[in-house]
């Protein structure tokens, strides 16, 4: 049985090729994972940075823990497989800042860390306005206030851009 040259040549120029695609797969998760804990993606929010939040649409026990101090408000949505993912790291977040209250805005229980006392959770279905006022457009959705004042805002994708807006002034 003989081998043509030319299917040996095919052969070394396929496998040369599925090494080169494999390399740049790899490349592009290094990139991936150094470019995306940056920080959130900025999408728009319907109140400017160092304006008021409108905490008086809060209930009673969520506003009182939002006006003063440093909040942040976690937008989730229903069937969000990014929510899960940050909902998941949010015990730990709160352990390093003890500061912060953190006020889970959705229509879903999210109960393991929501049920603890580390955070409120706002019914989101009870509190058309509060969704009117904000215009929330994506999910999950983060808003960090300082003394009921908008500080930053953003889409995150991992629990590392929650914690970079924790971490901006």
């Amino acid at each position: 049985m003989r081998i043509e040259p030319l299917l040996i040549v095919q052969g070394v120029l396929v496998l040369a090729l599925g090494g080169t695609l494999l390399a740049a797969l790899k490349a592009l998760q290094r990139i991936e994972r150094i470019v995306l804990p940056i920080g959130a993606r900025r999408v728009h929010f319907s109140i400017p940075l160092g304006e008021a939040f409108p905490i008086e649409e809060l209930p009673d026990d969520v506003a009182a823990r939002a006006a003063k101090g440093t909040a942040l408000f976690i937008y989730l949505g229903p069937n969000c497989c990014l929510c899960e993912i940050i909902v998941d790291s949010l015990p730990f977040l709160a352990e390093d800042y003890t500061d912060v209250n953190f006020i889970i805005l959705s229509r879903d229980e999210w109960s393991p860390f929501v049920s603890g006392r580390r955070a409120k959770r706002v019914d989101l279905v009870a509190n058309l306005e509060l969704v009117r006022m904000l215009r929330l457009q994506a999910q999950p959705y983060v808003v960090k206030t300082v003394d009921g004042k908008v500080r930053d805002f953003g889409v995150v994708n991992t629990p590392e851009h929650v914690e970079s807006l924790l971490e901006s002034s």
